[in-house]
């Protein structure tokens, strides 16, 4: 699928070739400048048969033999992905000519290269697919408000459970707009005998959004890390240099909800990150890294319904860009947000019980060489992993405290018996609330009752024949634990009866109150 995949987009970039007969070349991207060294054997894919017969991981069957071929030659191929190899062995396969080969550097093979790329973002690097049920990935046009150009990459995840265990979904989409850049220059500068890397730069212009709606029925736990789908590439020319791109999209997910949840978030941030190297031609040494940064977030968030306590931080999509060159990991670029989500039982400044919402995000991004790069293969440095990550958390979104509502006359308590001469003590959760009059009813206040069960005891303080009759009866959502509001019951003088009072779980509302939801931030070092 992914061969039919290449083959239909280098069709789309060949358009209006006079011959159908000629493959259209892959598109070129940048500017590039290069002088090859003396031993380089150029393999061209525009030469017709195909100079390469067959390619392994450290072999390779050429068709013929080409001219000045030996031990020591480096072959440069734009065919596929490419190929950048030097020559260790040599040997005969009919008319071919079999060579075994290990891996060479730019530096073998360019004694000059200024190479400055911006690197596509579209319909031309593939089309993306997920196999994760209910994910789903397209280019789209770019908002015209974005700072990055090109397409943007969208995602969509619907109604995509987090665990299996756990009642949480996440319901949205993200899109990613990028305009990433690559420039390497290679030269032997004034006192350089052989060629080095004298500057290297990663980074560009971004744009990340993530926006959907976290809910929990019943509530769990969760802890995961799930891939949501990654492609690669066809080859894009730069010059003589072939480039390939490798996209990975993935979330993450970890903590917990009791009950009912619900959020809608909207988190993102427009970027501008580099990453730069730059050594002395003359006296090859090595400055160090520079790195700059410019964040803007535009993120917003509102709970509108929250149960009990909850705490799950979430980072819906996240992606990674990796630049190849020659089939080789270089440069790469991360692009992500995430955001907690946090409520539980608070006890306000003026003692009144509820529950506190808060959301926080985190935004980022990384650029540089990252551990898995594979970058002295190719550039002949002692670059040890270089990735600069810029963060943002705890970025305040939303705060909210709801409190318990009031229930007025919540709880009645009275003699029910034939002979109105009983008096009964009521009290709630050991609170004394009061008494009843002799025969008489007492209905009790009961204010900012948190959800769950409640013990009601009634103590009977008088009764003139030992023995009181009471009757109880709840109002404004109280039940009983069989689910009943009302009861009768006799107690002895001077016996004090328990009963579980269940208050129900009301989901909280309110209207959106974003706080500090744009900051602009830049930095380096």
């Amino acid at each position: 699928m992914l061969a039919l995949l290449v083959i239909a987009m280098l069709a789309l970039a060949g358009c209006g070739n006079s011959s159908s007969s000629k493959p259209p070349a892959p598109p070129k991207v940048g500017k590039v400048d290069y002088k090859f060294m003396p031993e380089v054997i150029y393999l061209d894919r525009a030469t017709k048969p195909s100079p390469i017969v067959s390619q392994a991981a450290d072999t390779m069957v050429l068709r013929g033999k080409p001219a000045g071929l030996k031990v020591g030659s480096i072959l440069v191929s734009n065919i596929g992905a490419g190929a950048l190899r030097k020559v260790t062995a040599i040997s005969q396969v009919g008319s071919d000519t079999r060579v075994t080969t290990k891996q060479a550097v730019l530096t073998d093979a360019f004694e000059k290269l200024d190479m400055d790329v911006p690197l596509p973002w579209g319909p031309q690097l593939g089309t993306p697919k997920s196999s994760v049920p209910g994910v789903s990935m397209r280019w789209a046009p770019a908002p015209a408000d974005s700072r990055a150009v090109g397409s943007s990459l969208e995602v969509k995840v619907g109604g995509v459970a987090l665990s299996t265990q756990s009642g949480l979904t996440f319901d949205g989409k993200g899109d990613f707009i990028a305009d990433p850049r690559l420039k390497v220059i290679i030269d032997r500068g004034t006192n350089l005998i052989v060629p080095k890397v004298t500057y290297f730069l990663v980074g560009g212009n971004y744009r990340v959004w993530s926006r959907g709606r976290l809910e929990s029925e019943f509530g769990g736990s969760l802890s995961f890390v799930k891939d949501l789908g990654e492609f690669t590439s066809p080859p894009l020319m730069a010059g003589p240099v072939p480039i390939t791109l490798d996209v990975g999209l993935s979330a993450k997910a970890a903590g917990s909800a009791a009950g009912k949840l619900g959020a809608d978030i909207a988190l993102g941030f427009d970027a501008d990150g580099r990453t730069l190297w730059q050594g002395d031609p003359g006296f090859n040494t090595d400055p160090g890294w520079v790195h700059t940064w410019k964040v803007t977030p535009r993120s917003r968030a509102t709970f509108d319904q929250v149960e009990n306590s909850a705490q799950v931080s979430i980072t819906p999509i996240e992606a990674e860009v990796a630049v190849r060159l020659f089939g080789v990991v270089g440069a790469t670029m991360g692009l992500g947000t995430s955001v907690g989500v946090t409520a539980g039982q608070h006890v306000d400044e003026d003692g009144v019980e509820g529950i506190k919402a808060t959301v926080g995000a985190g935004v980022g991004f990384e650029v540089g060489l990252s551990a898995k790069s594979k970058i002295e293969n190719i550039y002949e440095v002692s670059w040890k992993p270089a990735t600069y990550t810029h963060l943002v958390v705890d970025l305040p979104l939303y705060e909210k405290f709801w409190p318990y509502p009031a229930v007025d006359s919540a709880i009645t308590v009275g003699d029910d018996g034939n002979i109105p001469d009983d008096v009964f003590r009521v009290s709630l959760d050991g609170i004394v609330l009061g008494q009843t009059t002799t025969g008489g009813t007492g209905q009790f206040r009961v204010g900012a009752l948190r959800p769950g069960t409640h013990d009601l005891q009634v103590e009977c303080i008088e009764a003139d024949d030992n023995v009181g009759t009471v009757g109880i009866s709840l109002a404004n959502g109280l039940t009983f634990a069989d689910g009943s509001t009302t009861l009768s019951d006799t107690l002895s003088l001077g016996e004090v009866a328990n009963y579980d009072v269940d208050v129900p779980a009301v989901a909280k509302r309110a209207a959106a109150a974003p706080l500090r939801a744009n900051t602009y931030m830049e930095g380096g070092g």
